[in-house]
């Protein structure tokens, strides 16, 4: 909890840098992962994780831009980096 705390204390402190940044990082990864998922015909489970990669980036740029407070807006930042990155992962591994 610490570790999060003080990771929305920067992205406060730098909250224009910070969501552009962020938006960056997540259309980046979610890029990776639908080249991966699409790399091959896609399966139920891989349109499952385009659909999940999709709603956790337009989730970030929709809090961003209807300017809702920036609590939200960082915790759907981190939410949403754990998820891409779970979805990253999850495909490494098969």
């Amino acid at each position: 909890m610490f570790l999060f705390e003080r990771l929305a204390q920067v992205f406060y402190s730098y909250y224009l840098l910070a969501t552009s940044a962020g938006l960056i990082l997540l259309g980046f990864v979610g890029s990776i992962n639908v080249l991966i998922i699409t790399a091959t015909t896609p399966s139920f489970l891989g349109w499952l994780g385009l659909m999940v990669s999709v709603m956790a980036t337009m989730r970030f740029l929709a809090l961003f831009l209807a300017q809702y407070p920036r609590r939200r807006v960082a915790e759907a930042f981190f939410s949403g980096m754990v998820v891409e990155l779970f979805i990253l992962a999850f495909l490494l591994v098969n």
